[in-house]
């Protein structure tokens, strides 16, 4: 693992991290469900939840149909999604109009708005398990993985109400929630490309997006529209020329994918350094990422968590199909050996041994140089053992190209806003020290 990850894969801090580039760059991350750490943000979610409350008085006094006052109202009263910091697999996790009374403990939860509208299979929310794979963070070097798990939720959905709430099968779609349903479908064979079982593959995902017009896609959410029966107008991007509807949508994730990652670099980057010497290649760590994105009825991307240690778990043989040749290929990709933790042991030995005796020698191990290692010839190598993973940073594709100078734009403000909290952070503890 690369230490300090955490500014992405804990929840709390994701949610800190995307809110102030955010800020910086609002078109670049309004792929992030507007979101409140309240250990930190409390007092900003209060000041959103009074001008929610002020908004729906408003409109009551001003509207003279009770009826239309009482829907206007109505739409205004969001719904949230509640998770602790440190929960997984879904634990913890509920809905609720009110989270600043939900619970006893708010400053342990982040808060995020609820997509009331997702895209449907079968009439079931579902979402995107992703593998990202991390090879180093100096120089990033960042993979996506062709095959996941599409995750359909065991009960059909329905627009979030006092009444279907608790009802966690019908809007969580974490695994571990879903599997204990009695409605929920095992897949009892490898093939994820069937239209059975509660999870699929990506390959059918692709095969079912690309089958798709646009009248079938406003017609899965009818029961949006403003009168019974209509279909909704959902405003779907256009497609590019020679672009599917699935590429379309995978060049978004990976972009979404890229951009989250690289906001993390400037700190993750600072605490590599610490650990390893500037002469180290910048390749010594790796990181398997799952990043976990849904997508709502107009076919966007949202991200919703990215997971440090994704489960390799297998509990059916179309699990097993998917993460084994996953872990197969990033063993690969990475060129690890049995042998390599014994070099690594003698090598540490034989340097503590030289620390401890002092130079007996003037000979010099020798250094890496553009002669016998470059960073071009190791990425090449890393391509080279591709098939199921697609490089996505650094992208050398017309399209990566182009997106090139929003990432360098990312990691210098990234840069700026991981220099903000160190440095907060330091002013706080010299307090903490003069105060003792």
């Amino acid at each position: 693992h690369f230490a300090g990850m955490y500014i992405i894969t804990r929840k709390h801090y994701l949610a800190t991290t995307m809110n102030r580039l955010k800020k910086l760059f609002p078109e670049h991350f309004a792929y992030v469900p507007s979101s409140w750490a309240l250990k930190t943000d409390r007092q900003q979610f209060a000041k959103y939840m009074a001008g929610l409350q002020t908004a729906t008085g408003a409109i009551i006094s001003s509207t003279g149909s009770e009826a239309t006052a009482a829907a206007a109202a109505a739409a205004l009263k969001k719904y949230f999604i509640m998770k602790p910091n440190a929960g997984c697999q879904g634990r913890g996790i509920f809905i609720t109009r009110d989270p600043l009374e939900a619970v006893d403990d708010p400053e342990n939860y982040i808060v995020q708005e609820y997509i009331t509208r997702p895209l449907l299979i079968s009439g079931k929310k579902f979402d995107l398990r992703i593998y990202a794979l991390l090879t180093s963070i100096r120089t990033p070097s960042i993979f996506v993985y062709h095959e996941g798990l599409v995750r359909i939720c065991a009960e059909g959905y329905e627009r979030p109400t006092e009444a279907n709430v608790q009802v966690s099968c019908k809007h969580l779609t974490n695994y571990a929630v879903n599997k204990i349903s009695d409605q929920y479908e095992f897949n009892a064979t490898v093939d994820g490309s069937s239209s059975t079982g509660n999870k699929r593959d990506f390959k059918w995902f692709n095969d079912w997006l690309d089958s798709l017009t646009d009248t079938d896609l406003a017609e899965m959410h009818v029961h949006t529209g403003k009168k019974k029966g209509q279909p909704r107008k959902l405003g779907i991007p256009e497609l590019e020329g020679g672009m599917t509807r699935s590429a379309q949508v995978w060049s978004a994730i990976d972009f979404i994918i890229v951009k989250t990652i690289l906001a993390a670099q400037p700190h993750v980057n600072h605490t590599y350094t610490t650990l390893f010497p500037h002469s180290n290649d910048g390749f010594t760590c790796f990181e398997v990422l799952g990043f976990d994105i849904m997508l709502d009825e107009r076919l966007q991307p949202w991200l919703i968590e990215v997971n440090h240690t994704p489960s390799l778990a297998c509990d059916t043989p179309f699990d097993r199909k998917i993460k084994e040749s996953m872990v197969a290929e990033t063993v690969s990709i990475l060129n690890l050996s049995p042998k390599d933790r014994q070099r690594s042991n003698d090598k540490e030995r034989s340097n503590t041994f030289r620390r401890i005796q002092g130079p007996t020698s003037t000979a010099k191990e020798p250094e890496k140089t553009a002669d016998t290692w470059s960073l071009e010839g190791h990425r090449r190598a890393e391509d080279s053992k591709c098939e199921g993973y697609r490089r996505v940073y650094p992208d050398n594709s017309e399209e990566g190209v182009e997106r090139q100078h929003v990432y360098d734009e990312i990691m210098s403000a990234a840069k700026g806003c991981f220099a903000v909290q160190t440095t907060a952070a330091q002013e706080q503890r010299q307090i903490e020290i003069k105060a003792a």
